[in-house]
């Protein structure tokens, strides 16, 4: 866990007429540990340093760099005593430089001693001196140092924020400065399970000191790749050939922290793989230099992974004891990571000889585990560190199999609602109240421009007059504001931290969601994949049922060729979709739920599936037995159902459609990226769609439609007034960078974009029952372990929606446009939303014809308080006959062009999500 960071870079040259051969020393010192040869160096300074025409100021860079030396060979007492000295010399001659040399020194031996604060409040210390010095190289190490610090507790948001600022101050350091940025960055970046990143800084890492010829950070860098290897590639030879080579360097150059780090990576890797004994070697040996040499820094894991070891050669007491003693050393320093493995380890020795202590185990790791909150100011971003850990892992999925194989279904459920927990913040409102009063104008008038040139770039992208290059340049360049926004913010989340965490919601025990949640005519259905098996629990009024399931990968198996199917118009045969009906045990749902309403609470990629398409044992869909909606979590359901009733709204209704674009069809993709995005078509059955829903709310809806569908618009025309929002229009998905979802409007360039994405709707204050994004896959996101799903519906709750009505698939324009004029015409008549979509859904199915397939009908799914049934005023004076009889008109213009359509052959527009 060590980085080069530690190395004292340079010392000073020395004043004006000092005698020639100590500066000529200290040079040569200079290189031997630039290189690692630190026992070279020392015997060089302690020759210079019995010589007694120093100046004061020589004599302070000689015992700074003395200290330093010592720091590294294990002689930590000396490397504080010599500190010491030249910190008194120093400050005789107002030296800041040598001043922030030493505090790093202080730093570097409590960060290797294992001791927090001090390594904290020294390292802290140094920065403040490099700053007076105003040396930039000085000022780099610092900031890089503090890095390392912070990533020991598990706060890589701060890690970042470190090197964000290192590379500010110097974006050009030195060779030595720069292994020390990469090698941090790269380490940052695996925890945020950035493979490639992470991965191709570390290497260029090693390139450089290679290069220079600096054995002691080939090394660590060495170790550290080790490590990225271990995490993201399946096949460990290179990452123990990594290890192994740190370790001999690390020997032969007598640096002991070093070689502690290596062997215990070296240990890892070969308990891992199977071959024990060497592992207990590595790591035994490991324990004795950490005791020969008081370096106490990667001492919990250590013990942590020789814990592991003894346990599984059958020497669990020692091994226990050892778990113990790691668990105990992580606590006393606040390392997270380990305090939490620590009890995992220790949960699942008990499980089967003592039950209650491996309950307690479990309880505690993910107590700890849970302190990690949730960052509001990064919601969307690198949501990873999580998802990998757990991924790794689980300490949730072993817990809910050991409480599930003790009959304890009830505690099970409430397990798997805690992991959810980080899907959803508590009091949502509150926290972006809070936001909007706190956050420092500085701050946001600096997010303001950067959004400002993302929003500029884009505008650009949406225009045919640039060519292929440009066009890649410029989305180079959005993601390049993009990380200027997320370092904005990392900044923020480091200085305001009050600002950055949010709480998790209440969470509901089973028995109170059936006494205060759940309706008479309603039931509950939470999934949960596990990697043994998987589990389906059903809360209903008064009995709580479990249904094991398949483990997840056989799930996930069901669901892809499912979802092939269900995707597919032209798909005749149901046989993937019977048998993930089958592996989900669907007609057991079927005869355990109670009431017309199930609320499905899906996990993983569940969140994918459309229950209403699955099929019991007599073939016929779910849809046809419940009116079915989805949550996040059963919490969060709670949530919003408990929110204060709104307040009167200016506007009924406010539909977007039919968006100005004029591309060219793009054959043979699904959809269209952010560099394509100029190639998108025009959806005309939106407008028809739009018009026809406007039509039933008469005078108090609102339509922007074609060259009206801009965002000035929308700001105008009362978007965060109003009670529904219906976006007909096309969706920007990227899993990739979640932060580009959104939806697409007119454009207006060069400064408007025409993109309604997440980090726009992240900052609107919604006054809406009901957002409908009628458009392709808006209900899609990216899936994180532990925190749901990352998408528009997300943002949209987030910025005030109680019920969010998305897509799963790439939908078609004109069996859009009639299942959301059925939907509307259903809720304008006082039906709840769930029964308002389940019976247009029926309305497709009852048809028959092609558009009875669950292509047509199956994608759209309502998210979040279902149930509630719309308020809305009057239509208009208009006489009710006069609007049956426009719908009616309209109805017949789109089957009669639907029927046109079909007789054409179903085309799929490659370049639009919303299909013309």
């Amino acid at each position: 866990m060590l980085i080069s960071a530690i190395l004292a870079v340079g010392i000073a040259a020395g004043a004006t007429g000092a005698p020639q051969p100590a500066d000529q020393t200290l040079t040569q010192v200079r290189r031997f540990t630039a290189i690692g040869s630190y026992r070279d160096a020392q015997r060089l300074l302690e020759q210079l340093g019995k010589q007694t025409t120093l100046t004061a100021l020589q004599r302070a860079a000689v015992d700074q760099q003395l200290a330093a030396v010592y720091s590294q060979t294990g002689a930590a007492d000396l490397a504080l005593t010599y500190a010491d000295r030249a910190d008194h010399e120093a400050r005789s001659v107002g030296a800041f430089d040598l001043l922030a040399r030493i505090e790093g020194v202080r730093g570097i031996v409590w960060l290797y001693r294992g001791r927090s604060a001090e390594t904290l409040n020294h390292l802290n210390q140094s920065l403040a001196w490099a700053q007076k010095s105003r040396d930039r190289d000085l000022i780099t190490t610092a900031y890089t140092r503090l890095a390392v610090a912070h990533q020991d507790l598990g706060d890589s948001t701060r890690a970042l924020d470190m090197l964000n600022r290192s590379l500010e101050v110097n974006p050009h350091p030195p060779d030595a400065a720069r292994v020390q940025y990469l090698t941090r960055r790269g380490l940052v970046e695996a925890e945020l399970h950035e493979a490639g990143s992470a991965k191709a800084n570390i290497r260029q890492a090693l390139d450089i000191t290679r290069r220079i010829g600096d054995r002691r950070s080939e090394a660590q860098v060495l170790i550290d790749l080790a490590r990225t290897c271990e995490r993201f590639d399946p096949d460990w030879t290179q990452a123990i050939a990594f290890a192994a080579q740190a370790v001999v360097i690390s020997s032969e150059i007598q640096v002991p922290v070093l070689e502690i780090a290596a062997r215990n990576q070296l240990g890892t890797l070969l308990r891992q793989t199977g071959h024990l004994a060497e592992a207990r070697a590595n790591l035994e040996r490991a324990v004795a230099l950490i005791t020969g040499f008081n370096e106490h820094r990667d001492e919990p894991y250590v013990l942590k992974n020789l814990g592991q070891v003894l346990s599984r050669l059958g020497f669990r007491e020692e091994g226990e004891a050892m778990l113990r003693r790691a668990a105990s050393r992580a606590d006393a320093n606040n390392l997270t990571r380990i305090r939490w493995i620590a009890r995992f380890e220790l949960a699942q020795m008990h499980v089967l000889n003592d039950p209650s202590a491996a309950d307690r185990e479990f309880q505690e790791a993910l107590a700890i585990l849970e302190e990690q909150q949730t960052n509001v100011l990064l919601e969307g971003f690198r949501a990873g560190a999580l998802d990998e850990t757990l991924a790794e892992f689980d300490p949730y999925d072993h817990y809910i199999r050991f409480l599930l194989d003790r009959g304890d279904s009830s505690r099970a459920f409430h397990v798997a609602e805690r992991q959810r927990a980080r899907a959803f913040l508590d009091t949502l409102n509150m926290t972006r109240d809070t936001l909007a009063r706190e956050v420092p104008v500085k701050f946001s008038n600096a997010e303001r421009q950067i959004l400002e040139r993302i929003k500029s770039a884009q505008a650009i992208l949406r225009t045919d007059t640039i060519d292929d290059g440009s066009r890649a340049e410029l989305v180079a360049r959005v993601g390049v504001y993009e990380n200027e926004l997320t370092q904005l913010r990392l900044r923020l989340a480091v200085e305001r931290p009050a600002l950055a965490h949010a709480r998790y919601p209440k969470l509901w025990q089973v028995s109170e969601l059936q006494s205060k949640l759940l309706a008479s005519d309603e039931s509950l259905l939470s999934l949960y994949l596990g990697a043994n098996r998987s589990v389906a629990w059903i809360v209903a009024p008064d009995r709580l049922s479990t249904i094991t399931l398949p483990p997840a990968k056989d799930v996930e198996t069901f669901v892809r060729a499912a979802l092939e199917e269900l995707r597919n118009p032209l798909a005749r045969d149901r046989a993937s979709l019977v048998a993930l009906s089958r592996a989900l045990s669907v007609d057991r749902i079927v005869k355990t739920a109670q009431g017309k309403r199930l609320i499905v609470v899906p996990h993983g990629i569940l969140y994918d599936v459309p229950f209403e398409a699955l099929l019991d044992d007599s073939g016929r869909p779910l849809v046809e037995r419940f009116a079915v909606s989805y949550a996040p979590s059963a919490s969060s359901l709670a949530f919003l159902r408990s929110a204060p009733s709104r307040g009167p709204a200016q506007v009924s209704l406010l539909g977007v459609a039919n968006p100005v674009v004029a591309g060219a069809r793009l054959t043979g993709k699904r959809q269209v990226d952010l560099t394509h995005i100029n190639l998108l078509e025009p959806v005309p059955h939106s407008g028809d769609e739009v018009r026809a829903i406007a039509a039933l709310f008469g005078r108090s809806a609102r339509i922007l439609e074609g060259p009206r569908a801009t965002r000035t618009e929308l700001r105008t025309a009362g978007m965060e007034q109003s009670r529904i929002l219906h976006f007909a229009t096309h969706g920007l998905i990227d899993e990739n960078r979640p932060e580009r979802s959104g939806l697409v409007l007119t454009a207006d360039p060069p400064r408007d974009d025409g993109l309604l994405q997440m980090r726009d709707i992240y900052s609107l204050r919604l006054n809406a029952d009901l957002v409908t994004l009628s458009a392709c896959e808006t209900a899609l996101g990216r899936h994180v372990t532990g925190e749901g799903i990352i998408g528009l519906t997300r943002a949209f709750f987030y910025a005030g929606a109680h019920t969010v009505v998305a897509s799963l698939w790439d939908v078609d324009d004109a069996a859009a446009s009639r299942l959301m004029q059925r939907f509307y015409e259903n809720l304008h008549s006082g039906q709840p939303i769930d029964f308002a979509l389940q019976r247009a859904k029926l309305d497709f199915i009852r048809a028959g014809g092609p558009t009875a397939s669950p292509f047509y009908w199956a994608s759209f799914v309502a998210t979040g308080n279902a149930r509630a049934a719309i308020e809305v005023p009057p239509a208009s004076p208009v006489p009710r006959i006069a609007i049956a009889a426009i719908a009616l008109l309209i109805a017949g213009m789109l089957s009669w062009k639907a029927a046109a359509r079909r007789r054409r052959g179903v085309r799929k527009a490659a370049a639009s999500c919303r299909t013309p």
